[in-house]
């Protein structure tokens, strides 16, 4: 008898700025084919009524949630469905609540990685209202930084404004951000030179660096991020030598096990003209867009859109947590 899977995922409709997290009806087709071909599914949009599709869940008792959902408020939301399902003991596709709630502050992931001394990361502070920001001024600061939000992704906000080059455009930046947005402000020293990223999937593979290329644009803003996204193109580095891969695989390795990632993620670096690489942050809750960076790195390997979902779903049925580092002893 075919396995029951509920997908539970959040409908980007483009009516609030917080829905470019959520998923698009092209990703949620994708998946519904994909799942289709060896499972009994059911679609469940965790929409506000927390009580109706919860009670839903527990009427269809599926072997496993396939998880995608981003949710409403606050900087906890990625967590909210894991540790809800964690409770009711009903089995999901990872990430668990620990990770996505790290990752998704990303003050607190810098701070959790600060002692690792191979990982290298921009000078960063942290602005909780005005009164940081005066002090923070008080500084003799090494510009350009850029201004981001501590807890949003899809580079919410984001445009060429936020890389700014002297105290009077930070100081008109952040208070832009905090007038509009109730959350904490990330100010990080810009790194300039090649936009990269690493993927891990539980045990299928770690990759190689992909590179972000937006030619009229300094940063992989809201704007490319969601309307202009057809203009990113992402490719395989290239250029990079042994070493640099390896220290990229290496630094990868670290973060991972830090930050006790479990099923998959993509780790976002800086590196700089003289080969350094600066550690962004961490997405947990990655987009299975068909065309995004975590599905196209796949079809690199050979990997379809199949491969990846169906990979997921059976080592989800069958384990608990991640337990090894199955992928590193196969790279060094």
């Amino acid at each position: 008898m075919k396995k029951k899977i509920v997908l539970l995922y959040n409908l980007n409709r483009w009516l609030e700025e917080y829905e470019a997290d959520f998923d698009s009806e092209l990703t949620i087709n994708c998946l519904h084919n994909s799942i289709n071909k060896n499972y009994n599914w059911i679609k469940i949009e965790a929409n506000r009524n927390i009580s109706k599709w919860l009670d839903n869940i527990n009427e269809l008792k599926p072997d496993i949630v396939f998880n995608v959902t981003e949710m409403f408020y606050w900087a906890s939301r990625e967590s909210f469905v894991p540790s809800l399902l964690e409770q009711l003991e009903i089995k999901y596709t990872w990430p668990g609540p620990l990770e996505l709630m790290n990752s998704h502050n990303k003050s607190l992931t810098k701070l959790i990685l600060n002692n690792n001394q191979n990982i290298l990361m921009p000078k960063w502070y942290i602005i909780k209202n005005t009164e940081d920001l005066n002090k923070i001024l008080l500084h003799d600061l090494d510009f350009p930084y850029i201004c981001k939000l501590n807890s949003e992704w899809s580079s919410m906000w984001m445009d060429e404004d936020c890389i700014v080059y002297n105290k009077n455009n930070l100081s008109i930046q952040i208070n832009k951000l905090l007038s509009k947005y109730n959350s904490n402000i990330l100010i990080e020293k810009y790194v300039d030179w090649r936009d990269l990223s690493i993927t891990f999937i539980e045990w299928l593979w770690i990759m190689e660096p992909i590179e972000y290329l937006y030619p009229d644009s300094n940063i992989y803003d809201y704007k490319l991020k969601t309307k202009d996204n057809n203009q990113v193109i992402v490719k395989i580095a290239e250029n990079l030598d042994e070493n640099i891969i390896n220290n990229f695989l290496k630094i990868s390795k670290d973060i991972l096990d830090i930050l006790d990632i479990n099923w998959y993620c993509r780790i976002d670096f800086r590196l700089d003209k003289n080969n350094n690489i600066y550690f962004l942050e961490l997405n947990s809750q990655v987009s299975f867009h068909p065309d995004g960076a975590f599905i196209w790195w796949a079809k690199t390997k050979w990997y379809s859109f199949d491969d990846v979902v169906n990979h997921i779903i059976s080592y989800s049925l069958t384990n608990e947590k991640r337990v090894s580092n199955y992928w590193v002893k196969n790279i060094f």
